[in-house]
């Protein structure tokens, strides 16, 4: 049981977790199945980029997500008192959302000739995957 001040519950964070991990299941398998049953890469060179910065981003995301998940049941089962300042329903959403702004900004860099996706280094388009 909740106290009532309490606005943050752990369906918020699982409820968000779960989201993000299901779209990057979606995303990542929908395409590599595609290119399995053809064969090839019948997307193009851009989206063979896009596609390694979607996937990456929704992979890192999650990861974090899911210590932004322990660190959110730290707070609610030791500390208490921080938790309801803390964890709050739109301070968890601002922080869930920094994240993955976070992440994206990080794995950008490759999109502008900073590096390119390890996983993806030196294939062309027909074998992006």
């Amino acid at each position: 049981m909740t106290p009532l001040g309490d606005t943050t519950s752990p369906c918020t964070v699982m409820r968000v977790l779960k989201y993000s991990a299901v779209g990057s299941c979606v995303v990542n398998v929908s395409v590599v199945v595609v290119c399995f049953v053809t064969g090839q890469w019948i997307f193009g060179s851009t989206m063979c980029q896009v596609f390694g910065f979607t996937s990456h981003v929704a992979v890192g995301g999650t990861v974090w997500l899911i210590a932004l998940a322990c660190l959110e049941r730290y707070y609610k089962l030791l500390l208490p008192a921080e938790h309801q300042g803390v964890f709050s329903e739109i301070n968890f959403k601002i922080i869930a959302f920094g994240i993955f702004f976070l992440v994206a900004v990080i794995l950008a860099n490759p999109l502008y000739g900073w590096g390119e996706f390890s996983d993806l280094r030196d294939v062309s388009e027909a074998n992006c995957i």
